[in-house]
């Protein structure tokens, strides 16, 4: 990589660092950390997610004891402020790293090969998202 690109990455990173964004994210995982029951509810969620993940990744379906057990911990989840608001952060941050990413693709002149319908594939087999009570944005869900 020569010096140019190389200082124009650094600048990139140093903006997606000094970002509302990104100062959200931070803030919430430190929120997090000082919260026990919190890294516990998050930690099971997380893991439940990335059981049924797995699952439709080697093409199995899902069971419905599975989902539900994941709907009811998403739920769950999805009360605990701390959580709730992490998970918010990483939404959003992670929004402008695909916004990022497609700036780029286009800025080398191919964009990114059909992202609508990457992004309904992605949506199919994603595995349910938490119904909230909460005012937890899901992809999906309005």
């Amino acid at each position: 990589m020569d010096d140019n690109v190389r200082r124009k990455v650094k600048e990139l990173a140093e903006a997606l660092v000094a970002s509302e964004e990104y100062r959200k994210l931070r803030d919430a995982r430190d929120e997090i950390a000082k919260h026990q029951a919190a890294q516990i509810m998050l930690r099971d969620f997380l893991t439940k997610q990335q059981r049924l993940q797995e699952k439709v990744m080697r093409g199995e379906q899902p069971t419905e004891a599975d989902v539900a057990e994941y709907e009811q911990t998403a739920q769950v989840v999805s009360i605990n402020p701390y959580v709730r608001r992490l998970l918010e952060a990483e939404m959003q941050f992670g929004q402008v790293m695909v916004d990022v990413q497609r700036e780029l693709a286009e800025a080398v002149g191919g964009g990114l090969p059909e992202l609508p319908e990457m992004e309904a594939e992605v949506q199919a087999e994603a595995p349910p998202q938490p119904s909230a009570r909460s005012r937890l944005w899901v992809p999906g869900q309005g």
